[in-house]
């Protein structure tokens, strides 16, 4: 019995600790992030390769995968579904990621970008 208890408590640990999620924030790129700590100046760009998601003052960065489906998504947002050669806009870049959370990282699934 107590080893069904212990096994059950172990599972339940693993399943908190990596939580399936859909998180919604602010699109930054993650070397200007890390270098300057605020997200003010840091909106991700076309030219970005990294990225943090800023949602509700905690700031998740984007696994491997996770930044290629941020560049894909990015160069295919909406504001730029009329003409592809439009450069992505300089203001504050939205999205809704939905993955996995580990700490403070995001194992992205999808992303959506605005």
């Amino acid at each position: 019995m107590k080893k069904f208890f212990g096994t059950t408590l172990l599972a339940g640990a693993f399943a908190v600790m990596g939580m399936a999620a859909d998180v919604s924030g602010n699109l930054l790129d993650a070397s200007c992030y890390s270098k300057e700590m605020k997200s003010a100046n840091c909106a991700a760009t076309a030219s970005s390769t990294s990225f943090v998601l800023l949602a509700s003052g905690k700031a998740y960065k984007f696994d491997t995968a996770g930044n290629e489906k941020a560049i894909t998504a990015l160069k295919t947002r909406a504001d730029r579904a009329k003409d592809p050669n439009q450069p992505a806009t300089a203001n504050a870049v939205t999205a809704t990621v939905s993955g996995t959370v580990t700490g403070d990282t995001i194992q992205v699934e999808s992303i959506s970008v605005q």
